[in-house]
C-alpha cells in the first residue's frame, strides 16, 4: 500500500465467477471519471492482458493507462516498488489468479481494497462467502495501518424482471451480508460487446451523441455499466473511510 495510490485486488476461489469481468468494468469506470490507471494481470490465462492487446490494436487503450503482466509476488513488489518511486497518483487494479497462490496471498497483505465478485447461483454464493471470510481472517491479523478493505461485489445481475426465484432471494440474502456491498454490476449486454474493444468509456464516447438506435441504445447502456462501476469504487472509499 502507498500514500500516492490505492490498490484494488480482485479475488475469488472459484473460477469463472467474473473476476476480470469485474475488473475491466472498475478500469473502465475509473477511466470515465478521469483517473490514471494501472492494471496488473497475474491470472495464468491473461485474458485481462488479452483485452488490453485487443484495445491497443483498435486504438482504444487511452493514455493515462498501463498494463503489466506479473506472475509472481516478486514481480509485483518491484512493480508496485517502482510506481511508489514513480510517484504514480491513481489506482492500480489487480486482477489474480485466483486465491491460494503467493502471489494472491502477497496481494491481500498488500492492498487497500480486496473484492470479491458473487453470482447468484447457489455454489458461486457459498464458496465467495467462505473465501471472502478467510481473506477477511487473514487481515484482521494485520497492523491496524495495513488492513484492507474486504467485500463482496454482486456481479451479473439480471433486472428484476429476469430473476429467478433463487436468485432473487441470494440477491436479496447477500443485500443483508455485513461484507456485501450495496452496488452492483448489471449483466448488461454492452459487456460481451467491448471483448475486442477495450474500455467502456471509449465505446461511450464514440456513441454519446448519437440518435441512430442501435448505437443509442449501447450509448445508454454503456453509461449504466460505468455507472455501477464508478458507484462500487465510490462505496469502497467511503467504508474506508
Amino acid at each position: 500500500m502507498s500514500d500516492g495510490f490505492d490498490v484494488v485486488s480482485v479475488i475469488n476461489a472459484k473460477g469463472g465467477a467474473g473476476k476480470t469481468s469485474l475488473t475491466k468494468v472498475l478500469i473502465s469506470a475509473a477511466l470515465a471519471s478521469g483517473q490514471k490507471v494501472v492494471a496488473f494481470d497475474c491470472d495464468p490465462t491473461q485474458n485481462l492482458m488479452g483485452w488490453v492487446d485487443k484495445a491497443k490494436e483498435a486504438g482504444n487503450w487511452p493514455s493515462n493507462a498501463a498494463a503489466f503482466e506479473a506472475r509472481t509476488a516478486k514481480e509485483i513488489v518491484e512493480a508496485l516498488n517502482q510506481l511508489t518511486d514513480e510517484g504514480f497518483d491513481g489506482l492500480v487494479f489487480v486482477d489474480t489468479a485466483g486465491f491460494g497462490d503467493k502471489a494472491s496471498l502477497y496481494m491481500v497483505n498488500n492492498s487497500d481494497f480486496v473484492i470479491l465478485p458473487i453470482m447468484l447461483g447457489s455454489d458461486s454464493v457459498g464458496t465467495t462467502l467462505e473465501t471472502a471470510t478467510v481473506v477477511t481472517q487473514m487481515v484482521d491479523q494485520l497492523d491496524e495501518g495495513k488492513k484492507a478493505v474486504v467485500r463482496v461485489v454482486r456481479c451479473n445481475i439480471p433486472t428484476l424482471s429476469n430473476r429467478r426465484k433463487g436468485h432473487s432471494e441470494n440477491f436479496d440474502r447477500l443485500g443483508q451480508h455485513p461484507l456485501c456491498l450495496n452496488a452492483y454490476i448489471s449483466n448488461s449486454p454492452i459487456i460481451e460487446l467491448w471483448t475486442d474493444e477495450g474500455p467502456l468509456h471509449s465505446r461511450f464516447k464514440r456513441e454519446e451523441n448519437t440518435v441512430e438506435g442501435a448505437k443509442a441504445l449501447n450509448a445508454k447502456n454503456t453509461m449504466k455499466v460505468l455507472q455501477e462501476g464508478l458507484a462500487v469504487i465510490n462505496e469502497l472509499f467511503e467504508e474506508a473511510e
